[in-house]
């Protein structure tokens, strides 16, 4: 005990403690507790703490609400009522916090929200871990950026450096575009992603799929490797290959790796493979370019060359 304005013992109504009111403060190991009431128990080393509590702990982390206890032997801390924990580069609010100062781990079951400077993020379940400045959150779990929103049930978040860990079902809807993955890396300051699961990103007219994606937002660019998929659903196409490349401003399409495309014609499919497959220019003036040792077929013709071009503009 440092300060109370007040000192006061009951043994009758509070055996073994010791009643404190009038800006107390408590301090234990590197940590220090302000309230304006506190029953301290000395013999179980433990404090109870009402009205305006706020715990410090060295110049990191500032924990404050309405309750507090915390238990000098274990070091656990548990706080209620408008919990408000800050560090340096983000702030965590819940209803019920508990502390383990021994992991330097908070966590919290209630719900919680955490905001930086680029993200809010919600979630049903969460626990922080301080020395790594890591959030492991739980069940419906949200993060709102200006530029998109991820939704998740298993999320682990590096705060430091805004990287974004997901693991099973997860979505990230934009004005541009919409993600499904099942497990992915999603860097929130940088603004590129990895995907390596279940995974696809769908825009306007096109589907990409693939084993592995690669999303730049900045530049609108995705890249896929292995068994990769692109369908155009208004030209009734499909381009296939091991490697992929799309620039969604430009609206263009790369694929190598036994690259293929097909696109209905007249009731019947066109294929078309080479080594390189490009497909640019917009919906209704779609252009399919190969290159090197290509081959086509078409149920009543058939033809090999060593370039094609083939314009899929629709009739005005």
């Amino acid at each position: 005990m440092e300060y109370s304005e007040f000192f006061d013992v009951d043994e009758a109504l509070y055996p073994d403690a010791v009643l404190l009111t009038g800006n107390v403060r408590v301090s234990h190991d590197g940590a220090t507790m302000f309230c304006n009431k506190a029953y301290l128990f000395k013999k179980e080393n433990y404090i109870k703490a009402f009205g305006e509590v706020r715990m410090i702990q060295g110049d990191t982390i500032t924990m404050t609400s309405t309750y507090a206890e915390y238990n000098g032997e274990n070091k656990q801390a548990y706080a209620s009522g408008n919990v408000v924990m800050s560090s340096p580069s983000s702030t965590l609010e819940t209803d019920v916090l508990y502390f383990d100062r021994n992991a330097q781990q908070a966590f919290y079951k209630t719900g919680g929200t955490i905001k930086d400077k680029e993200n809010t993020l919600v979630s049903q379940a969460g626990t922080y871990v301080i020395q790594r400045k890591m959030y492991q959150f739980r069940n419906a779990v949200t993060i709102t950026n200006p530029k998109y929103v991820i939704k998740t049930n298993h999320l682990d978040y590096y705060e430091k450096v805004g990287h974004a860990y997901l693991f099973g079902p997860s979505t990230i809807t934009s004005k541009e575009n919409y993600i499904y993955t099942e497990k992915g890396f999603y860097d929130t300051k940088k603004n590129f992603s990895h995907f390596v699961k279940n995974s696809y990103i769908k825009y306007n007219n096109r589907l990409i799929e693939g084993d592995s994606l690669y999303y730049d937002r900045n530049r609108e660019f995705a890249s896929a490797t292995r068994n990769v998929k692109v369908t155009d659903s208004i030209n009734n196409s499909v381009v296939k290959g091991h490697y992929g490349e799309v620039y969604r401003e430009k609206d263009s399409l790369m694929m190598t790796k036994r690259a293929v495309a097909m696109t209905l014609v007249e009731q019947d499919t066109l294929y078309i493979h080479g080594k390189k497959l490009i497909v640019t220019g917009k919906p209704e003036n779609r252009v399919v370019r190969a290159f090197n040792n290509v081959r086509f077929f078409k149920i009543d013709m058939s033809g090999k060359c060593d370039s094609l071009h083939s314009d899929e503009k629709k009739p005005g």
